[in-house]
């Protein structure tokens, strides 16, 4: 999941430019948009039974009509609700506001003391065109669905996690997935495999590598998930070496 982080102070444009940004990004995959309304609550609709179950202690309330589903969660940690988009299966979380995250980020109009920006007041095809620069980070749920997509039915699939003390990038990744995919072409009834970096995940000590089969008979998975631990066993072994 992409992370695209738009920021700027209050009234220089942030929201109109989200809300032109959602289309171009639908085009290529689900969008999930999350907003840093301030230091001050939102509150819910009084009286309403969604409200009172969440005033109740629910974790999360959510009420679904014939379109929609509106949701009250008891979570604001902006990491873990993108952990969330992730698992939900969105493909890009676009943030608005939430300056003092260190993501890459897009400004509009001037924002003093700014870290890490890409960009200033940036074209849309600006930001279409930069995607690759922003941040990733994938979790297994979100991983296991990209995979599932292109499975047909009938073929077994098979996901791993592994914990990745060292630090991993995507060219690494990318490395070793080439190297599998050559590696596994001789296993009889292996469709493909992927292989994921995870970015630092909340709550978790380590990064993660996704490593996910399909093929058409477990047997083949096996053996293909079996092979690739040789290739990820080095990114997966604690550095010990002295500083």
């Amino acid at each position: 999941m992409k992370i695209i982080h738009v920021a700027g102070v209050s009234g220089t444009g942030k929201t109109m430019f989200i809300h032109s940004l959602i289309p171009a990004l639908k085009a290529r995959g689900p969008v999930g948009v999350i907003k840093h309304i301030g230091h001050h609550t939102v509150n819910l609709e009084e009286g309403k039974d969604t409200t009172r179950f969440f005033e109740a202690g629910a974790r999360i309330s959510a009420g679904i009509d014939s379109e929609k589903t509106i949701t009250a969660i008891r979570e604001n940690d902006l990491e873990e609700i993108l952990v969330m988009l992730c698992d939900a299966g969105m493909q890009f979380a676009v943030i608005e506001g939430f300056k003092a995250q260190p993501f890459p980020k897009f400004v509009i109009g001037e924002l003093d003391g700014a870290g890490n920006v890409l960009m200033t007041d940036p074209t849309i095809d600006d930001v279409l065109a930069r995607l690759g620069e922003c941040e990733e980070f994938t979790t297994a749920e979100g991983f296991s669905r990209e995979l599932r997509k292109g499975c047909y039915p009938g073929t077994t699939v098979l996901f791993c996690n592994l914990a990745c003390p060292q630090h991993a990038d995507k060219s690494i990744i990318l490395d070793a997935e080439r190297d599998l995919a050559r590696n596994i072409r001789d296993i009889a009834g292996v469709l493909f495999v992927r292989l994921c970096y995870s970015g630092k995940i909340p709550g978790r000590r380590y990064s993660e590598i996704h490593l996910g089969v399909c093929a058409a008979d477990a047997n083949s998975a096996i053996e293909a998930a079996l092979f690739a631990t040789d290739i990820l066993l080095p990114m997966t072994t604690p550095d010990t070496r002295e500083d």
